[in-house]
This record gives structure tokens, C-alpha cells and sequence, in this order.
């Protein structure tokens, strides 16, 4: 995950994952505190338990907002390929925009579901009595973790 790429609602999410509660910052200071996690993460040095703080509502209407911005990208796509070119300047255009596609096919292609690749090397704890969660859950023990598989 680049957070150079997240929009602020992805950058929040991700980094009250880490932290177990929302945070609201800038953008640029997310965006460094996420690459600082994300550093200790990949480094095995963090001993993080991921929460989502996020209730379902939340969560729902951001991938909603998600899935949006994904259908207008896949609109763009036959775009591109129906772009007509009327000189070398525009074919170059054209090509650099395809090559563009491509590489963001293969950053999707390597974060395809799998199940026996774990999301990140950070467990994961359920929390369901995590700030603003309004789910209550008295038979999941408060030092359960669980770590994620089915994401590369």
C-alpha cells in the first residue's frame, strides 16, 4: 500500500486501524504517519493490533464511495482504448496513458484475493467494543487476535 496514492478517508481509516482510534489530521501528516507504520510493519518491528474503530455505517458508506470512484476508473478505461489519435504527439499521449493502465492493472493483480497470503504481517484484533462500535460481543475474550488472510 502506497499512502501517497489514499485519499484522506482511506488515510484516516488506515491509521486509526493502527492507533485504535479516528484520527483527523492533515493530509500530508497522515499520509508521513501511515508510511512510519506501514515502515514498522513490513520491518517486523510493529506491536500494533489492528481495530477498526469505524461502525459498520462508516465503514459501509466510505466503500461505497470506494466502489464509485472504482466504476468511474473502469468508465476511463474504454475511454482510453477508444481515444482517436490524429498525429505521433497524441499517439505518444495515447500509448503513455495505456502504459499508465497497465501498471495500475498489475498493482490491482498483485493485491488479488488468495487464501493463504496474509494481509499484512500485523495480526489483526476484532474489536467489537472499539470507540464508537456499537456492537458488543461479551464471548470474544478482550486479548483475542486473529490475523487476515485472503489479501496480498
Amino acid at each position: 500500500m502506497n499512502p501517497n496514492f489514499l485519499k484522506s478517508h482511506e488515510l484516516a481509516y488506515e491509521i486509526s486501524l493502527r492507533l485504535g482510534r479516528k484520527v483527523i489530521d492533515t493530509v500530508e501528516r497522515n499520509r508521513k504517519t501511515l508510511r512510519g507504520a506501514l515502515s514498522q510493519e513490513s520491518a517486523n518491528r510493529s506491536f500494533i493490533y489492528l481495530v477498526d474503530v469505524y461502525t459498520f455505517d462508516e465503514n459501509f458508506s466510505e466503500l461505497e464511495l470506494s466502489l464509485k470512484d472504482i466504476a468511474e476508473f473502469i468508465a476511463s478505461i474504454s475511454r482510453i482504448h477508444r481515444l482517436q489519435v490524429n498525429n505521433d504527439v497524441e499517439t505518444s499521449h495515447k500509448q503513455s496513458l495505456l502504459v499508465r493502465l497497465f501498471e495500475l492493472e498489475s498493482d490491482l493483480a498483485d493485491k488479488h484475493f488468495t487464501n493463504d497470503t496474509p494481509a499484512c504481517s500485523t495480526p489483526v484484533r476484532y474489536s467489537p467494543n472499539a470507540p464508537g462500535s456499537a456492537v458488543t460481543s461479551p464471548s470474544v475474550p478482550s486479548n483475542t487476535s486473529k490475523k487476515i488472510t485472503g489479501f496480498k
